[in-house]
C-alpha cells in the first residue's frame, strides 16, 4: 500500500510540474490565455512575455489565439522557460495601454514568481501598434519590446528610445503601410543618439510573413538577454532569424545557451501564414491609397567600406543613396550632427 501511494505521489507531482496553458474567458480587463512553464517549481524568478495579437484574432473566442503567436509555436514544439500571457481585445477596438497595465498588475499579484525585471511585450499588426503604445507609456516596466507590422505615436518616440526595441516591417505590406514603422524608427533615432532601436525592413515581405518569427527560438533569446535598467548592452554583432524565403537580421549579440530552447517544427510551407495575410488584409487597420506603379530605379550595391569621406554637398540621405547603407543605420552610427567635407563617418 505504501508503494502505491508513493507511486501515486510521484505521478501527480510529475503531472503538476508540466507546463500548461490555462484559459480565462471571463477575466477583466481582458480575457486571456496564460502559460505556466515547468520551470515554475524551481526556486527562482521567471520572466513574463505579454503577446498582443493582430486584428484578425480579436473577438470573444480565446481559441482564435491558437492561430499564430507564441502559444501556437509552443503547441508545435517550441519550449519557452517563461510565463506567457495572451490577452484578447474585443472586435473593433484597439489595445488600451492602461488596461494592459492593469492586467500586468493583476498577474504580478497572482503569480509572485514573475520577475518584474524581465517583462517583455511583443505584438503583430494591431498588436504592433499596441506594443508601441504600451512600451511608450510604461517604458519603465519593460525590459524589451518587439513590434511587427505596426506603428505608433511620435510622442512616444523618446520613451521607446530608452529600452531595447525591435521593429520589423515588410515593404510590400498592404494592410499597414511600411512607412508607419519607418516614421517611428526615424523619430526614435532623432530623439536619442544613444537609442537601442533595431529596425528590420524586408523587401519582399507583406503583412503576414513575420508570423513565422514566433516559431523561432532566436526571437526569444533576443528578449531574454535583456533586463530592466540594464544599459550595458550595445550594438555588438549581427543576430539572425531564418525565415523562409529570406533571412532578416539585426545588430545584437545573443548569448549561446544550448539546451534551453527547442526550435518549433516547421514544414517547408505552412498555410497558416497565408491565412493570416488574407485575414489581416480583409480587416486592414489602414489601407494605403491605390497608386500607379512606378518603374523601380536600380538600387546601389551595398558598400563594403567601413567608412566614408564626406564630400561637398553631402548629407546623410545623399550618403545613404551613394553607399546603399540605410539612413536609419547611418543616423544610429553617427548621430544627426552637421557634416563637413573631409569628415569620416562610419558605415558599419
Amino acid at each position: 500500500m505504501k508503494s502505491f501511494f508513493l507511486l501515486l505521489f510521484i505521478f501527480l507531482g510529475c503531472c503538476f510540474s508540466q507546463a500548461q496553458v490555462r484559459s480565462f474567458p471571463k477575466a477583466s480587463p481582458y480575457p486571456y490565455l496564460f502559460f505556466t512553464p515547468a520551470e515554475v517549481n524551481q526556486q527562482k524568478k521567471i520572466p513574463l512575455i505579454i503577446f498582443l495579437h493582430g486584428k484578425s484574432l480579436s473577438g470573444r473566442n480565446l481559441k482564435k489565439l491558437y492561430q499564430y503567436g507564441p502559444v501556437y509555436a509552443m503547441r508545435k514544439g517550441l519550449h519557452l522557460p517563461c510565463y506567457l500571457v495572451e490577452p484578447q481585445t474585443p472586435m473593433g477596438t484597439s489595445w488600451n495601454p492602461a488596461k494592459i497595465n492593469q492586467l500586468l498588475n493583476k498577474l504580478i499579484k497572482t503569480y509572485p514568481k514573475i520577475d518584474t525585471n524581465r517583462i517583455y511585450v511583443i505584438g503583430m499588426s494591431l498588436g504592433g501598434f499596441g506594443t508601441m503604445d504600451y512600451c511608450g507609456r510604461y517604458w519603465y516596466r519593460v525590459a524589451a519590446g518587439i513590434a511587427m507590422c505596426g506603428g505608433g505615436q511620435s510622442r512616444d518616440a523618446c520613451n521607446l528610445s530608452k529600452i531595447p526595441f525591435w521593429i520589423m516591417h515588410g515593404k510590400q505590406d498592404r494592410a499597414v503601410p511600411f512607412n508607419r514603422s519607418m516614421q517611428m524608427a526615424e523619430a526614435i533615432t532623432q530623439c536619442n543618439p544613444f537609442h537601442r532601436l533595431f529596425f528590420d525592413e524586408h523587401e519582399t515581405f507583406g503583412h503576414g510573413e513575420y508570423a513565422r518569427a514566433f516559431n523561432k527560438p532566436e526571437l526569444y533569446e533576443w528578449l531574454f538577454q535583456h533586463r530592466k535598467n540594464d544599459s550595458s548592452l550595445y550594438i555588438l554583432a549581427d543576430h539572425y532569424i531564418d525565415i523562409y524565403p529570406k533571412a532578416f537580421s539585426t545588430h545584437y549579440t545573443v548569448p549561446n545557451e544550448p539546451g534551453l530552447y527547442r526550435e518549433a517544427l516547421e514544414d517547408s510551407s505552412i498555410p497558416l501564414e497565408d491565412s493570416i495575410v488574407q485575414l489581416e488584409e480583409m480587416l486592414a487597420i489602414e489601407l494605403p491609397e491605390k497608386q500607379v506603379p512606378k518603374a523601380s530605379k536600380p538600387k546601389p550595391a551595398p558598400t563594403k567600406k567601413s567608412v566614408y569621406v564626406v564630400k561637398s554637398g553631402d548629407n546623410l540621405s545623399v550618403i545613404s543613396k551613394k553607399t546603399g547603407v540605410p539612413l536609419t543605420k547611418l543616423k544610429a552610427l553617427n548621430g544627426n550632427g552637421k557634416l563637413k567635407p573631409g569628415q569620416k563617418i562610419r558605415l558599419k
